[in-house]
Formats: C-alpha cells, sequence, structure tokens
C-alpha cells in the first residue's frame, strides 16, 4: 500500500527547499519581506514558529520561518515569483496548481471522515512523485545557478521526539532517555546524479553500530548500558559511492545529543 502521508510529507520538503534555494539567491538573505505575500500572512508564520517549542517540550525546532507556513502558501509564493525560476521547474502552472489543489485536499482525509479510495491514494502518490522529480532535476542542473549541485544532500532526518537536523547540524535534544528505551530515526535524501547513498550510525564516537544504503534511512536504535553517557551522541553521516566527497570523507551529517541514563 502507497504511504500517502510519507509521500506527501516528502512533497512539502522539497517544495519548501526548492522555494527557498530560488528566492534567496533571486532576492536575497531578507527574501521573505521581498516575495508579495502579506504582512498578514507572514506574521501567522512568526506564531507558529513560536508556538513551536510550546508544543514540542523537549524538542528541536526549526528556525526557517518557510517550514512554518500552510501548504497553499507554497502554490502562493511560487506563482507570485513565477518567472524567477519556477516557470523553468515546472514548465507548466496551470498544471502545478491543480495538482497542489488536489495534493491538498488529500492531505487531512480525516477531515473528510473517510479512508482515501485505492485509486485517490494511487493519484497522490503519483502526482507527488511527479512534481518531486521535476524539483529534482531543476535542482540536480543548479536551480538555474551557475554551478548544477554534485553531492547527495539530507532532505529530512528526524527521530521519534520531532527532533530534525540536517547538514552540519548538531541537534541538542534536550531529552533524558534511559537504558532499556528505544530511538526510531527516519530520514530520506537525495542524490543530483541518481546515486544511491550510504547512511553510518555512530554512538558515542565508536565505529559504526548501523550502515544501510537507499535514498531512505530507518533505523531503531535499542538503547543499552553500554551506551550510558550524560551526554551521549548519535552521530549519522550521507555519503556518495563517489571517490570524492562534499566534506572529505563524507557529505552531510548531523548529530544527535541526548542524556542516557542507567534504567530506573
Amino acid at each position: 500500500m502507497p504511504d500517502i502521508g510519507k509521500s506527501i510529507n516528502t512533497l512539502e520538503q522539497s517544495l519548501r527547499t526548492l522555494i527557498e534555494t530560488v528566492l534567496s539567491r533571486e532576492l536575497g538573505p531578507d527574501w521573505v519581506a521581498k516575495c508579495g505575500v502579506s504582512e498578514e500572512k507572514v506574521s501567522r508564520w512568526e506564531e507558529r514558529r513560536d508556538e513551536e517549542p510550546k508544543r514540542r517540550p523537549g524538542g528541536e525546532v526549526d528556525r526557517r520561518l518557510l517550514w512554518y507556513s500552510e501548504f497553499h502558501d507554497l502554490y502562493t509564493l511560487i506563482n507570485k515569483s513565477w518567472q524567477l525560476g519556477f516557470k523553468e521547474c515546472f514548465q507548466d502552472k496551470k498544471r502545478l496548481e491543480v495538482y497542489l489543489d488536489r495534493i491538498g485536499a488529500f492531505r487531512n482525509p480525516d477531515a473528510h471522515s473517510r479512508d482515501l479510495l485505492p485509486f485517490e491514494e494511487s493519484l497522490v502518490v503519483g502526482m507527488s512523485g511527479e512534481l518531486r522529480q521535476q524539483i529534482t532535476l531543476y535542482l540536480s542542473k543548479g536551480a538555474g545557478g551557475l554551478e548544477r549541485e554534485h553531492f547527495p544532500r539530507i532532505e529530512y532526518l528526524r527521530d521519534n521526539f520531532g527532533n530534525e537536523g540536517g547538514d552540519a547540524l548538531s541537534i541538542e535534544t534536550g531529552l533524558t532517555l534511559r537504558a532499556g528505551d528505544t530511538l526510531h530515526f527516519t530520514g530520506r535524501a537525495w542524490d543530483p546524479d541518481g546515486d544511491i547513498p550510504t547512511w553510518e550510525v555512530f554512538v558515542n564516537g565508536r565505529g559504526a553500530v548501523f550502515t544501510s544504503e537507499g535514498s531512505e534511512f530507518e533505523w531503531d536504535f535499542a538503547i543499552g548500558t553500554s551506551h550510558i553517557n550524560v551526554r551521549a551522541s548519535v552521530l549519522i553521516f550521507l555519503k556518495s559511492p563517489k571517490t570524492y566527497h562534499k566534506h572529505n570523507s563524507f557529505d552531510e551529517a548531523t548529530t544527535f545529543y541526548y542524556s542516557i541514563l542507567p534504567p530506573s
């Protein structure tokens, strides 16, 4: 069965990354103030960002303002700056509008008090995949810039407490866990050349405890007494199969920090 939520979430992250990449390049670091959205809408984004730490105590909060916009805001941003690079990416504005409108209607099936029908699930996965492929191709060619992308990157990487990281980030989770607890990590990577990346996990600076290949990443960490450390680290590397990398021996990495104590 297709994972509708995962397909839509991945598309949302790709759209936000695309929008931030294009508008920050074309309008500068203060692109939010220049992109044409109303001050009222921007204020709502800021309110959501300010409320997020209260909603997720103990979790690391993403400070990027665009990540607190509504799904329909994404099309508004693209539409207002269509000629700045989005036309080159998507080609057909009307098709993009129809796709995002349909996907938006299926984002929360609970609102319709029914499950999606099989053909609706296939439709969502197909439309999401097509749009994401267009974004991937555009970014791999440099997103309209002078230089194409050469290295894979982490699209998202998070634990089951909602702590989320990306390249070169250290996430101070503020969480206290105990031996016997379990952490669950999920992630997704993108490679400009379509190569299959490798994920490697290191705990407390020791040798790799988990390795997997593929754009999707999933790992369950069963915490044992050997992991007890008031500042325990879970370091996750991403690297391509190429002989060269963005950071010498790897392409991207994120470290999550926890306090791990003995069983209660």
